[in-house]
């Protein structure tokens, strides 16, 4: 179920992401919710040209957002119900693998130091055998 605010009457951008993740909606609804909360002078005379001014067009929106609120109810009420067993599944797999996830990146924190560790130890191993066969070859006068 989309709702889509701000519509500026054409179709949404949104519905090409929805699409592409691959996630279906049983209905999508537009509607400008900046009609909806743009602030009114309350002083504003009324004369019979009113539908040719902006406030005209607010009230056009109004009555757009009013009629799909009432589609939106409507297609909510006409909705099957889905069961949520697969979902608390999922959360509960989702939470695991993310414990897991933590502990491998703890693990290989530890490698990856005592790996660190190894390779400065090996190198001074390699400076200490360096010295050794440069004083083997040294000759007393």
């Amino acid at each position: 179920l989309g709702l889509f605010t701000f519509d500026d009457g054409s179709t949404p951008k949104a519905l090409a992401a929805f699409s592409e993740a691959e996630i279906g909606l049983s209905a999508s609804f537009q509607f400008n919710s900046q009609a909806v909360i743009e602030e009114r002078p309350s002083d504003t005379k009324v004369d019979k040209n009113i539908m040719m001014t902006m406030e005209a067009k607010n009230c056009i929106q109004y009555q757009q957002f009013y009629t799909n609120c009432d589609r939106l109810m409507g297609t909510i009420l006409n909705m099957k119900p889905v069961g949520t067993k697969n979902t608390a599944q999922v959360m509960i797999q989702r939470e695991r693998l993310e414990v897991q996830k933590y502990n491998l990146n703890a693990r290989i924190t530890n490698i990856l130091g005592k790996k660190e560790e190894m390779r400065q130890h090996k190198n001074l191993l390699e400076k200490a055998n360096n010295a050794e066969n440069v004083n083997e070859k040294y000759t007393g006068e």
